[in-house]
């Protein structure tokens, strides 16, 4: 094993496309594999990340859990995470969408309502221009008895769910840091 770590080493410091690197590493006799393994350019993959990650993907599958929040300093890589997971459920067709919207720290509720109904194909949205309207048609949308899994990314202060449109009624959440 330390001869591929290695070489992953070095093909990491020789390689400037993200791409190219894993492709390099997958076709290496006894190298990483694609399967089984969370490596990802972005990030070192720690015991501990996958801990998270599969106690993430665990609540996602709890059928009584509606929301997960991942919260943590800037550049410990929540999204990178986020993308992890987002890719193994439509990988095993466990989730039939997926929205995503990038908050950021300027909340625009409009903003994050337009992110998600491209995503989401919902194409009336863009013609209405009253935000509670606009809430109400993503609202509708988002009950339509789809597995679906909504990711609000780089959010930084507290988010008003039921104005940009989505409601979660009584539900459980799980907190990961």
């Amino acid at each position: 094993m330390d001869g591929v770590m290695r070489e992953a080493g070095y093909l990491f410091k020789h390689t400037t496309n993200a791409t190219q690197l894993e492709k390099n590493l997958v076709k290496r006799e006894g190298a990483l594999s694609r399967e089984g393994c969370r490596w990802s350019c972005e990030c070192e993959n720690f015991d501990s990340r996958s801990k998270v990650f599969d106690d993430i993907l665990a609540a996602l599958r709890d059928g009584n859990v509606t929301r997960v929040g991942i919260h943590g300093m800037p550049g410990v890589g929540k999204t990178t995470m986020m993308e992890q997971v987002k890719r193994a459920l439509v990988e095993k067709k466990e989730s039939e969408e997926v929205a995503v919207a990038v908050v950021s720290a300027t909340l625009e509720i409009k903003s994050i309502q337009r992110m998600l109904a491209n995503d989401l194909g919902l194409s009336d949205l863009a013609k209405e221009d009253d935000e509670s309207v606009r809430a109400g048609l993503l609202r509708h949308r988002l009950k339509n008895g789809k597995k679906m899994l909504v990711i609000l990314d780089d959010v930084w202060c507290k988010l008003p769910l039921e104005d940009v449109g989505i409601d979660f009624g009584d539900s459980r959440a799980a907190k990961f840091s």
